[in-house]
């Protein structure tokens, strides 16, 4: 496979009064290769950031820039220049791993040089932990002191329209925007960004914060163990949103599958229209505004804390409840009781429509309009 590498290295003063000066060195590595249609492009990075985008080409381009950071400009520069970009290909995979001297440096730090770069939202917050992480057999300490080794690599890949990628950044910040294919992103500390997808999208991080804005395509899947899970504007045939410790927020979602799980950390969907939605949580409460329009069923459960439904005014349903009281608070809005039993009770909404499953085993629920004016929030009935 025909491989084009290009180098270049710019040496870079810092910035830190001089009694405790570093030198920073910057190099450029560039790597580009034909792409084959139906090939898998993966990408692995340590420490650093991944910058994925989608562009109208036929090869593979990724540019490497390598920040290292020494008591001298040479220690500096021996650093950056120890790091490599290994092909790591496999059956119908294109691959791309970043080589670190991990036999000679396996405690490394953020260099302080690119606090003040492109890349600082993504990569400061890094400086103030320490973590161990597993790489090319190693076990590699992440920390903020001085007398680790100051070396990062913040990639940015671009490759074709509809070619599938896999991009895994182990401490660091990756982005995407302007991707189309089936494209799976992970890392284990730091925040995920995609900004304009299409196709199937898959979204991992062990601690940080995940971010999508205007997505469409078949399936939607996003976990993370401990942040928040933030979407606006969302079309998928299958969605699947997963948190451990966080909360999770959606904004303008329509999917035909729709399910939403929460161990700790609040559910909050506005404007979401599924035809069917499974939303839990374990400790939080769920706030859900939809018009039901696509709707057939809906199944919404809290086991520690309140419920909240907006529905549209003429919006009419069949609502299922199980609350602490079998009570259910109304605002601006009128429902017929069928029936109840003690902490479950079942109400209709005009002539009827979707089923609507609500549990609020330790909390309070709450339907209200889905746009009610302030008047409308302070008065209201209770059941």
């Amino acid at each position: 496979m025909l491989l084009r590498t290009t180098a270049m290295v710019c040496l870079l003063a810092s910035a830190i009064p001089a009694a405790h000066a570093l030198e920073s060195v910057e190099r450029t590595i560039e790597q580009s290769r034909p792409w084959q249609p139906g090939t898998t492009v993966r990408v692995a990075n340590l420490l650093g950031s991944i910058d994925v985008r989608g562009a109208e080409t036929n090869e593979i381009r990724l540019e490497a820039l390598v920040v290292a950071e020494a008591k001298t400009q040479s220690e500096a520069a021996a650093l950056a220049e120890s790091i490599a970009l290994r092909e790591d290909d496999d059956d119908s995979v294109a691959g791309f791993r970043v080589g670190f001297p991990l036999e000679r440096h396996l405690s490394l730090r953020l260099p302080k040089a690119g606090v003040g770069g492109a890349f600082a939202r993504w990569t400061a917050p890094m400086m103030r932990r320490e973590l161990t992480v597993e790489y090319d057999g190693h076990l590699v300490r992440i920390v903020g002191g001085r007398k680790a080794t100051g070396l990062a690599v913040h990639l940015t890949l671009t490759v074709p329209f509809d070619a599938p990628v896999s991009a895994r950044q182990s401490v660091g910040a990756i982005h995407g925007r302007g991707i189309r294919g089936s494209v799976a992103l992970e890392t284990q500390t730091a925040d995920v960004i995609v900004e304009q997808a299409f196709g199937a999208l898959d979204i991992r991080t062990l601690s940080g914060d995940i971010a999508l804005n205007n997505f469409q395509g078949d399936t939607l899947n996003v976990r993370t163990e401990t942040g928040d899970v933030k979407l606006k504007r969302v079309r998928a045939d299958a969605m699947q949103l997963r948190n451990v410790r966080g909360n999770i927020t959606a904004a303008d979602v329509t999917a035909r599958k729709l399910r939403a799980e929460n161990a700790s950390g609040e559910i909050r969907l506005a404007g979401v229209e599924p035809a069917t939605a499974d939303v839990t949580t374990e400790s939080g409460s769920i706030d859900v505004a939809t018009r039901l329009k696509t709707t057939s069923q809906a199944t919404i459960h809290s086991d520690s804390g309140s419920v909240t439904l907006r529905i549209g005014k003429l919006t009419g349903m069949d609502l299922h409840a199980v609350t602490r009281s079998g009570a259910v608070k109304t605002l601006g809005l009128e429902l017929d009781r069928v029936e109840s039993d003690g902490e479950r009770a079942s109400f209709r909404r005009g002539r009827g429509g979707p089923e609507v499953i609500v549990t609020a085993a330790a909390g309070d629920l709450t339907v209200r309009p889905f746009d009610a004016t302030r008047l409308e929030i302070l008065v209201g009935d209770n059941w």
